[in-house]
């Protein structure tokens, strides 16, 4: 069962115009964190998407949003890089908005890759 905060990334994420058209996969993996003797209970939201950069195939992006219930912090991870980023959990907006942000910089970046290896072929 996701928190409140995940399902608000997530309905922000699907009803924003910029990447409505990609599709994805979401997964959600709870678990109880045990610290000093206390139980707090951490939530994660795996997000992957897939981005069409004008191969022939779809290249895929992926995300770890992780939040618990001892912090106010909400860290999100970009997959197959060293980036990880925290954010405050009452500015839920700034993670849709870096998450969005990323998924275009790759699409992007991608596209522009294909055009230069086309232009020096």
């Amino acid at each position: 069962m996701m928190n409140y905060y995940m399902i608000k990334i997530l309905n922000e994420l699907v009803n924003d115009e910029r990447i409505n058209s990609l599709s994805g996969i979401a997964k959600d993996n709870n678990r109880k964190v045990y610290i000093e003797g206390n139980e707090y209970q951490e939530y994660s939201l795996d997000l992957i998407f897939l981005v069409d950069t004008g191969d022939q195939f779809k290249k895929t992006i992926a995300f770890t949003i992780t939040t618990n219930s001892f912090s106010s912090k909400i860290e999100v991870i970009k997959h197959c890089s060293t980036i990880s980023q925290i954010f405050s959990r009452k500015k839920v907006k700034d993670v849709t908005n870096y998450i969005i942000d990323k998924i275009l910089e790759f699409k992007n970046n991608n596209q522009n890759n294909k055009y230069l290896n086309l232009l020096n072929a």
